[in-house]
């Protein structure tokens, strides 16, 4: 506490002081002291929300996505070289570069960038079992929502394909830019695109 506040707070108690000696015969301080707790409580409770409550709960709305996994659609081949290195496997059916960013047999975790004439059309991440450090997508980690989570985000999605066995659904989120891939309720990967190439199907 510095000089000036000391002062302050000293010469605020003696007004205080001073103000109760000269009124105490014609207001009712019991109530004055009464609103005035209420005051400071209902003060103290509404800085404490906006700052530690509100920001955990991450009130936000979805918006378009554009980046992920620091690769933006529409980037070259070279530029995603630059970005995440030469260390990737080459998919001819999907026209697509793979990642395997395995670091544990039991954690499978793969990356897919998808490419139309040259250019991102699509980033996918997929994950064999619950990531703890799943990358962001708008600012949040999707790995392990269930499919009324991710609705009640996004709304009701533009597309939905399934797989041949009916195990695992991708629904897409055209208005976003985005997708992402379930397989018993539970989100196990999620990545954005381009939606004038469509949705990827699986």
């Amino acid at each position: 506490m510095n000089l000036g506040l000391s002062i302050f707070l000293s010469a605020l108690i003696i007004g205080l002081v001073l103000l109760f000696n000269s009124t105490k015969d014609r207001w009712n301080w019991k109530k004055i002291a009464k609103w005035i707790i209420i005051v400071i409580v209902l003060g103290l409770s509404g800085f404490g929300i906006y700052k530690f409550i509100l920001p955990s709960l991450n009130f936000q709305y979805p918006t378009l996505a554009s980046t992920f996994w620091d690769i933006n659609l529409g980037s070259s081949k070279e530029d995603v070289k630059f970005i995440k290195g030469d260390n990737h496997f080459y998919d001819e059916i999907n026209s697509s570069w793979f990642y395997d960013k395995t670091e544990y047999t039991w954690r499978k975790i793969f990356y897919e960038v998808y490419f139309k004439n040259d250019k991102v059309s699509a980033i996918i991440y997929t994950c064999s079992v619950w990531d703890y450090d799943s990358p962001k997508l708008l600012n949040r980690q999707f790995h392990s929502y269930d499919l009324k989570s991710i609705k009640d985000y996004f709304g009701e999605p533009s597309d939905i394909t399934k797989s041949k066995d009916g195990t695992v659904r991708v629904y897409s989120f055209k208005k976003y830019q985005v997708e992402f891939y379930l397989r018993e309720n539970k989100v196990f990967g999620y990545g954005i695109y381009d939606p004038q190439y469509g949705p990827l199907n699986y």
